[in-house]
């Protein structure tokens, strides 16, 4: 479905699981994922430890700002009922390029605007946040969207949010902590990519990038392989979020990086419902409850 708007465009997809029609949520929780270029939600039965809906947006904003954003958020409550009921627990993760990666041996709370202006441009008033890494003794320190975690806290109360940087370093650490050989995975989320690699179930890597077009992303990803003297022959690289084999900058990176494939691991979380859905897509987003 699209709606046009004075402001924006939206491009809806969703998924429900027919035991929704039956179930109350008072024991479910809402994951909310928010950047610049999309708004996406699920609802996660915590008796089933079931995934039971998904709802996307792309967002088209004239101006990509967090005030625009928080427009289309508006007009998006007021037409999704899922989004203004009562949840058990709801957690927001935050996608942007405004973070970094500080090491807890030189990590001091009093300095994250420090670590963040080294890498971003922040404004006096920005509110600074950040998560400690369950997997790796890192801090991701990063500046939230506060406009919208206002927004949040007016909606449900108390909430949890992240930056989506942590969930995906965590998750994957926790799942390959057992390989040997290194291995690169690439989240494509529209225009904002993120190149992490591990190495004997290390983070070796991680930064994220802004790209237009395939050859900024086979760049930025060449880039990180050359910078770690990593072979594009042999090295196993794993691509997540919105690409597909069929997407232009697949096939590109396909002539250069031999080892290529999508991220196929199942899900126990997910429902038959979800069949449809590409396994390397909202990684982040069903990968909170886990």
């Amino acid at each position: 479905m699209e709606t046009g708007l004075p402001f924006m465009t939206k491009r809806f997809n969703n998924i429900l699981d027919k035991s929704l029609e039956n179930n109350d949520l008072k024991e479910s929780y809402l994951s909310i994922q928010i950047s610049l270029d999309g708004f996406s939600f699920a609802v996660y039965d915590s008796r089933l430890e079931k995934y039971l809906a998904w709802s996307h947006f792309t967002l088209e904003l004239p101006q990509k700002t967090p005030e625009k954003l928080l427009e289309a958020l508006e007009e998006i409550y007021r037409e999704n009922n899922l989004l203004n009921h009562s949840y058990k627990k709801v957690v927001v993760v935050h996608q942007n390029n405004l973070s970094c990666l500080v090491p807890n041996c030189y990590f001091e709370e009093a300095h994250m605007k420090k670590y963040l202006e080294q890498t971003v441009k922040v404004l006096p008033n920005d509110f600074i946040s950040y998560d400690p890494l369950k997997n790796t003794p890192t801090n991701v320190v990063y500046i939230p969207f506060v406009n919208l975690n206002n927004f949040f806290f007016s909606k449900y109360g108390t909430f949890e949010f992240y930056h989506a940087s942590s969930i995906i370093i965590d998750q994957f650490i926790k799942k390959h902590k057992a390989d040997k050989e290194p291995k690169m995975f690439v989240n494509v989320s529209g225009t904002h990519i993120e190149i992490l690699v591990l190495k004997e179930g290390c983070l070796t890597f991680y930064n994220s990038f802004e790209t237009t077009t395939a050859n900024d992303f086979l760049y930025y990803t060449l880039f990180a392989m050359e910078q770690l003297n990593l072979d594009p022959e042999i090295l196993e690289t794993v691509l997540l979020g919105t690409l597909t084999e069929k997407s232009e900058a697949f096939t590109l990176a396909y002539k250069y990086i031999r080892n290529l494939r999508l991220y196929s691991e199942e899900n126990p979380k997910l429902t038959n419902a979800f069949k449809s859905l590409p396994k390397q897509s909202n990684f982040a987003l069903f990968h909170l409850f886990s």
